[in-house]
């Protein structure tokens, strides 16, 4: 047994009687405003613990949400995030339960009990290769394919993945209790926050330990199994940044290097609002073909891109330098031609292209694979053969270099141009305008054009990506309506949450202006499940963010 490990009864006793050791601890983590809120949810799940297992030594796993500032979609690619913890956070109590399976229950009762498959699926012979070829499987595939959507593919998925990593070794499997206050399908990134504090309690009793980019790394392994094609970003935003504090980062592809990082505490006079739109989505279940397309379509794109850059001129030293989105940065993109240079490549990049254009016009040799990677999972009818190219494509580069730009002008005080880069970022994103009206993108060559004449900052740029909703465009619309400095979606978008940068001063003032927009009728009309809220959930609906620490273990033994 643990050392750090205490009977369920004694968490329980150190919560009611509010014991002084623990309250540190906890404001350590939290800060002193946050801890009844924070101590409700870990009471909860304690005593669904001892209702379903009884008083048994218990360890607590928490894992925040997140939310990315800017820096939307480019993760996979080594494009700059801006990332913060957000209060809200899954919670795990757990025992060892020797043996490789484990027992998992919610204190929501519409999830049910788990009672993972680790025991059948490690003596499967694809199980001893590496994780990419192991959830490719026909087999795997098929299986998750059967329970798509359902929280059981990330139990499953977290404790396999515990065993893979330690291939040589017999590990445990643990009996858990899990609770939750992240909003479901809500673009805070609920089930990673789920993968990381299983896979963590696993560890924890199994004496394991990993460094936090390694963390990263395997919880975005979880994910895959579970079918949804994530990057890092989520990870890196509940394991990297502490208390209060704003990271700032371009992942490194394909290494398990940890990423070079700038931290800066989060400037008092701001404050950033998360407002639920109450619109949900899943990135494993009905909706993964739109998050995943671009996606795809950014796995190709810059090997796209620099085949162009190549026929235009640019030597093969030069592309080298060019692997990752973060590597167009102004100040290298400059030695090359500059924000011109780089609108005559993209327009060399066709607007979109089939699957069969993308086979015979460039040479992509991890085409077939990448393919399969990604839609995989999906039935053949439903994997799409057509992919837009060159929108993302600038979206991506305009976004990386905001997201780099971003955080100077956070340092630099100057908070309308940071508002700014937020919401030209949505901007990318947009699908409607004010007034409800279709929004267009305007990537033609004509457009390239014109920025290259100008010569454009590539940052000014909006894009097109298009993984906003119809809900999302318009809370945007409220939040710079009613004060805020600038609004955007966060994460993967099509539903979920807004984010609004705003005067610390102005934040209650500029929160109601929004809770009085959800529940008009006019936003009713636009997302339906708001008509039925009630106040106090009409007032949760805007929250301010208040950043706790990274996800980990609370010891108070």
């Amino acid at each position: 047994m643990s050392t750090n490990a205490i009977l369920c009864s004694q968490w329980q006793r150190a919560i009611v009687e509010r014991d002084p050791a623990l309250l540190h601890l906890l404001a350590q983590c939290y800060g002193t405003t946050d801890i009844e809120d924070r101590t409700a949810l870990i009471r909860e799940v304690l005593d669904t613990f001892m209702v379903r297992f009884g008083d048994l030594p218990v360890r607590v796993v928490r894992c925040p949400a997140r939310i990315n500032l800017r820096g939307m979609h480019v993760d996979t690619h080594g494009g700059y995030l801006n990332l913060m913890t957000n209060q809200r956070e899954v919670v795990v109590v757990s025992a060892v339960l020797p043996g490789p399976n484990s027992t998992v229950v919610n204190i929501d009762s519409q999830f049910p009990d788990i009672c993972s498959e680790s025991e059948r699926w490690r003596s499967h012979p694809a199980f001893a290769s590496n994780w990419p070829a192991f959830i490719t499987h026909p087999d795997v595939q098929q299986h998750v394919t059967a329970r798509r959507g359902s929280w059981n593919n990330y139990i499953n998925g977290s404790t396999l993945r515990a065993q893979h990593e330690w291939p040589n070794e017999d590990i445990n499997g643990i009996y858990a209790a899990v609770g939750s206050d992240i909003p479901r399908g809500a673009s805070l990134s609920s089930s990673t926050a789920l993968s990381l504090a299983i896979f963590m309690s696993q560890c924890a009793w199994n004496n394991r330990t990993l460094p936090a980019e390694r963390l990263i790394g395997v919880a975005r392994d979880i994910e895959w199994y579970a079918g949804a094609r994530i990057g890092t970003s989520d990870q890196s935003g509940m394991l990297l940044p502490c208390a209060n504090e704003l990271i700032n980062l371009a992942p490194v592809r394909q290494s398990t290097a940890a990423p070079a990082l700038r931290r800066i505490p989060f400037p008092k006079d701001l404050a950033v609002l998360v407002i639920d739109s109450h619109t949900e989505r899943s990135i494993s279940g009905a909706q993964q073909l739109d998050y995943t397309r671009n996606r795809f379509a950014y796995s190709l794109a810059l090997d796209i891109l620099r085949q162009e850059m190549h026929k235009s001129g640019v030597a093969l030293s030069q592309l080298e330098q060019f692997a990752r989105l973060s590597d167009f940065a102004a100040p290298k993109l400059d030695a090359i031609g500059g924000a011109r240079a780089l609108y005559g490549w993209l327009a060399r990049v066709p607007q979109s292209l089939t699957l069969t254009d993308l086979q015979t016009r460039y040479t992509l040799p991890l085409l077939e694979e990448t393919y399969d990677r990604y839609f995989g999972p999906l039935p053949e009818r439903e994997r799409p053969k057509q992919f837009a190219i060159r929108g993302p494509l600038l979206f991506g580069l305009a976004e990386s270099e905001r997201a780099r730009l971003f955080i100077d002008a956070l340092l630099q005080g100057d908070h309308e141009v940071t508002g700014y880069y937020m919401t030209l970022g949505h901007d990318g994103d947009r699908l409607f305008d004010a007034m409800g009206m279709p929004w267009s993108h305007d990537v033609s060559d004509e457009a390239m054009r014109l920025l290259a004449v100008q010569e454009t900052p590539i940052a000014r740029v909006p894009g097109a990506y298009g993984a906003s909703s119809r809900a999302l465009d318009a809370l945007v619309d409220c939040a710079i309506h009613a004060g805020a400095l600038g609004a955007s979606l966060t994460g993967a978008g099509i539903a979920g949450v807004v984010i609004a940068l705003v005067e610390a001063a102005y934040a209650e003032r500029i929160a109601d202006g929004i809770r009085q927009y959800i529940a008009s009728d006019a936003y009713c009309a636009i997302a339906p499940k708001a008509a039925s809220l009630g106040a106090d959930e009409i007032h949760e609906s805007v929250v301010i963010n208040r950043a706790p620490g990274p996800a980990g273990e609370i010891l108070i033994a």
